[in-house]
């Protein structure tokens, strides 16, 4: 007959000290996990810096609005990271204080209305910490007083042996005019084809977004403009086309007698594949103007709308990444990629610039 004896259940020191262990590496990685997870609602509304005293924009006259993806300021040189399967080290700080210097001149000489900038960090291991846009805004003209951001990359730490610190990045919308909303709309998260993948993205990822700021015209109405900085590395799933079907929602749905734009590193082509394979960016080209146009795309001269070259010292390739679309009142009166042979050193994306005009009267 079986006999059950407590010494049967006796466990070694050496166990107990190894599932404690265990354990408390459970607990840390949990808590880890948790206090790195953001987790922001689908709409939020913003903070507003503007200023009582800025003006509003007057129908009839031209307004100039700058588009830029700046690449954490880490500038196009020795710029190939981990991320794209390169081995180059972080850039160092004085190198990001010099970026964030040729970029203020850039932008004062451009001198738009509307300053429309992704990829900006903000106490970021990979940015040795600088606050980016408050630096940038130091070397920008007092007129520039109006400013709205939302973040899309918040993780205290990121937990990957290239990186291994916090990491921020930012959408902003900058405005010689006054501001007096600005909202956060949640974008659809990028299709991971793993559980661990989406596992990881839901704590460490992106949380895409669209940045509404919200500038009052003289009548009444309004100027809605909409930065954002759709999924990376997005190909065989279906993320880029739910984010553009978020952007046309949006700008489709604007108050009937309001402006607007939609801007930013749309990270897809403009170009259809072939009838079966439409651009991501279809229903956007057919319900809104648009810069550079899907005509400007299918042109013979492929360089002059390119505005991603990454690697200055040693390009890959190039193509049209990053858009502009506007409602279909506002008159396009010039457009252009901004000063290439100098913003090419400076991120892997060149600058858009237009100038639209809102309509006389309604």
């Amino acid at each position: 007959m079986f006999k059950f004896s407590t010494s049967s259940l006796r466990i070694s020191p050496r166990l107990l000290i190894c599932i404690a262990a265990l354990s408390t590496a459970n607990v840390a990685l949990l808590y880890l996990f948790m206090k790195c997870k953001y987790s922001p609602p689908d709409i939020k509304r913003l903070k507003v810096h503007s200023p009582d005293e800025a003006p509003l924009i007057r129908r009839g006259q031209n307004v100039t609005v700058f588009s830029w993806n700046l690449q954490f300021m880490a500038s196009n040189e020795c710029a190939h990271f981990f991320y794209d399967g390169g081995n180059d080290p972080w850039p160092s700080k004085e190198k990001i204080m010099q970026t964030i210097e040729k970029v203020s001149k850039l932008i004062k000489k451009a001198n738009p209305d509307i300053i429309i900038l992704q990829e900006l960090a903000k106490d970021s291991i990979t940015s040795q910490y600088v606050n980016e846009f408050e630096e940038l805004k130091k070397q920008l003209p007092t007129e520039y007083s109006s400013y709205v951001s939302a973040y899309y990359l918040k993780s205290k730490f990121i937990p990957h042996p290239k990186v291994l610190g916090p990491s921020y990045l930012k959408l902003y919308i900058i405005s010689k005019y006054k501001i007096t909303e600005a909202t956060r709309y949640a974008l659809p998260s990028l299709d991971s084809f793993d559980w661990i993948s989406r596992l990881l993205g839901q704590f460490f990822g992106f949380k895409r977004a669209i940045l509404e700021a919200v500038i009052p015209i003289e009548d009444g109405t309004n100027f809605h403009v909409l930065n954002t900085h759709f999924s990376a590395y997005s190909q065989g799933s279906n993320t880029l086309q739910q984010q553009a079907d978020r952007a046309n929602g949006l700008m489709s749905n604007l108050p009937e007698n309001d402006e607007g734009i939609l801007a930013g590193d749309l990270n897809c082509l403009g170009r259809d594949h072939d009838d079966t394979s439409p651009s991501p960016l279809s229903q956007l080209f057919h319900r809104f103007a648009a810069v550079p146009s899907q005509a400007a795309l299918h042109s013979t001269d492929t360089l002059e709308w390119a505005t991603f070259f990454p690697q200055y010292e040693n390009p890959r390739y190039n193509e049209t990444l990053d858009f502009m679309f506007f409602t279909n009142r506002l008159r396009l009166e010039n457009s252009r990629v901004v000063d290439k042979e100098t913003a090419i050193r400076l991120s892997d994306h060149l600058p858009l610039e237009a100038e639209v005009k809102p309509p006389t009267c309604l």
